[in-house]
């Protein structure tokens, strides 16, 4: 079954073309805003400019005709290279120097107000490009979570399901076993009974008599979140459960669990002395009535005997492995 974490991942992954995709969409509509807004600005620019250059002529040409008054003013008076005319020539000139500098000023502070109109309208598009995309990016974050949350849960709802149907079907067997059982009316009958138990006390070590797997003989085993290991005697009722690493058969832990363990048992080590085991010759050799794999290390070759939580060396003597 998926974590949630992996579905989140596989939902994003899912989601994410579309995300880039809208907000794709998103920015060149707001690109588009700010190309808009850039046009109107020049527009505007240049329609200010040429209307102060119309202001400009006026002025010049009011200098000019105001000049030509006094010339001819001067003239009549016979007094053209006198200082009254002279006088009257630099106030005109003044005149128009004063008013174009107000011009100037005017026309500057126009422009500022467009430049800053357009750095304002820009930056407010950028805002709202960049809350569009952060709110584009949220809902597909949601809409991945939600999905993620959806699948994961209608799989613990199934896996509780096959659960329940395993623990009802396990039951029935117990339920029928006992049964059964029950009509036996031999003494003897319920002493061998009780003695095929694995587990014959809550909390006690498994009996190693019996051939086959644990779960063929009526003993399921899961790993606790805090690593222990419980085991269910389904014929007994009892139940024990041991901390990670220790052999359910001797209650000890072989000291080469601390450099690793199978994590199909959890006290069975990886490795002898610290150096690894490899398989090299699978369900080949008999211990304890079940088939058991020949392992390979340092040039070596073991077998694991769960009863004396240990491994002992075997070597090949024809087709068959036996103990070196």
């Amino acid at each position: 079954m998926m974590t949630i974490d992996e579905y989140l991942k596989k939902y994003q992954d899912y989601y994410t073309p579309q995300a880039d995709k809208e907000k794709s969409t998103s920015n060149a509509n707001y690109d588009k805003q700010k190309e808009t807004v850039s046009t109107t600005y020049n527009t505007q620019v240049d329609e200010t400019k040429s209307g102060y250059e119309d202001i400009y002529r006026e002025n010049a040409v009011r200098k000019l005709v105001n000049e030509r008054k006094i010339a001819e003013n001067m003239a009549n008076l016979g007094l053209t290279d006198s200082g009254l005319n002279r006088t009257q020539q630099t106030a005109v000139q003044l005149s128009y120097s004063n008013n174009k500098v107000k011009i100037d000023t005017e026309r500057q502070k126009a422009l500022d107000t467009l430049s800053n109109q357009l750095a304002a309208e820009i930056a407010n598009i950028e805002i709202n490009k960049s809350a569009a995309a952060a709110e584009i990016d949220s809902k597909y974050a949601q809409l991945a979570e939600s999905a993620a949350q959806e699948a994961y849960n209608t799989d613990v709802e199934a896996e509780t399901a096959r659960q329940k149907a395993l623990l009802e079907a396990q039951t029935e067997q117990t339920k029928a076993y006992y049964s059964a059982l029950s009509k036996a009316t031999s003494s003897a009958q319920e002493e061998a009974k009780k003695a095929s138990y694995i587990i014959k006390t809550n909390g006690g070590l498994l009996s190693r008599n019996f051939t086959g797997t644990l779960s063929e003989n009526g003993v399921n085993c899961y790993q606790n979140s805090d690593g222990s290991w419980t085991y269910v005697d389904n014929n007994s009722g009892k139940k024990t459960t041991l901390a990670a690493g220790v052999n359910p058969y001797t209650g000890t832990v072989n000291p080469d669990v601390e450099n690793g363990a199978f994590s199909s048992n959890g006290y069975q080590p990886n490795n002898i002395n610290g150096k690894k085991l490899t398989i090299f010759d699978e369900k080949c050799i008999t211990v304890n009535g079940n088939t058991q794999s020949v392992w390979k290390t340092g040039g070596k070759y073991y077998a694991w005997d769960g009863a004396k939580n240990a491994y002992f060396e075997v070597k090949k003597s024809g087709s068959d492995w036996v103990v070196a």
